[in-house]
């Protein structure tokens, strides 16, 4: 393997999230700066147990201290959209980051209409922000949750269209898998939520193709769905049990879960055995990887050289909730 070159620069960024002390977000930039031949510099930043949090003070904050971005996590996307007018914005071409970085090691830089992976007017349209990016202009924001998902069903997937979709949960995750779903060629996303209005919201963000329903008709869209997809954070570590009753009562075609930590959840788990094709959260945490560190540098990670790379990130414990 060639050596990567000299590192000349520094990425200083960190991730806000609540009980984040098992993301492999952190993990997988240092593998895409070792790619890059870029020194990495990343704080994390965990909000459970702060209900007075201040996002956008802290996003300040963190900008006035030269970083060159931050990620966002659950429960924060919809606040950080929130944000957006709020602030010194820029319109970003997506290759981010204080300084340009010239391309080094397996990555390239780039610009123009083709860089825009998950852009701000993406971020804005979705209601929902997974990166922030400070610049000396201002503050640029992207979804790469969305960009990234459909990275990660073309990369597993390929052409097969999604079916319909019967998806738990609207919250800031929720905004960039619907849309993704439709671009995707779902013909139908049937969404619920813990607050109704939530999903009401979400179907008039994505249009025709995706429709709200109170949560107790779930299991009506769940008996008839192509695919199943828990946009919540039930299974993740800190928030035990399932979205979703189980064992399944149908054989989906595919299913999708957010959680990642643990990969395996019980969701996943009923998935399978009832013989459904399934994509994980890491899988899509991978794809939001390469996306993430693209925005955040300007660098495009080479997939065949980064994704064999990200892969050993994987989390080793199974299902660990009840």
């Amino acid at each position: 393997m060639t050596a990567p070159p000299t590192q000349s620069r520094t990425l200083r960024c960190g991730l806000i999230g609540a009980n984040i002390g098992r993301s492999r977000f952190s993990a997988g930039l240092e593998t895409l700066c070792d790619l890059a031949g870029i020194r990495l510099d990343f704080t994390a930043i965990d909000t459970a147990g702060k209900p007075a949090f201040d996002l956008a003070g802290t996003v300040a904050a963190l900008r006035a201290e030269g970083w060159d971005g931050v990620a966002i996590t659950h429960p924060w996307k919809s606040a950080a959209a929130d944000l957006i007018g709020r602030e010194i914005s820029i319109a970003p071409d997506t290759e981010g980051g204080r300084n340009r970085a010239r391309p080094g090691g397996r990555g390239r830089a780039r610009s123009g209409p083709s860089a825009r992976t998950g852009s701000q007017e993406t971020a804005t349209r979705l209601g929902a922000v997974n990166t922030r990016i400070f610049t000396p202009d201002g503050i640029a924001c992207a979804n790469t949750d969305c960009s990234g998902f459909i990275a990660a069903w073309r990369h597993f997937f390929g052409d097969s269209p999604p079916g319909s979709v019967a998806m738990a949960g609207a919250g800031g995750v929720a905004r960039a898998l619907a849309p993704a779903l439709a671009e995707l060629g779902a013909t139908e996303i049937t969404v619920w939520d813990t607050d109704p209005a939530r999903a009401r919201a979400l179907a008039a963000l994505v249009g025709p193709a995706c429709r709200a329903i109170p949560a107790d008709r779930a299991p009506e869209a769940i008996a008839t769905a192509d695919g199943l997809v828990n946009a919540t954070a039930c299974g993740m570590a800190g928030y035990p049990a399932s979205a979703f009753a189980l064992p399944l009562p149908n054989r989906p075609a595919w299913a999708f879960d957010a959680v990642y930590t643990p990969v395996n959840t019980r969701f996943l788990s009923a998935a399978r055995a009832a013989g459904a094709r399934t994509l994980t959260g890491f899988d899509l945490f991978q794809h939001m990887a390469l996306a993430s560190f693209r925005a955040l540098t300007g660098i495009a990670p080479d997939p065949v050289f980064a994704l064999p790379r990200l892969s050993a990130l994987r989390p080793k414990e199974e299902y660990d909730n009840a």
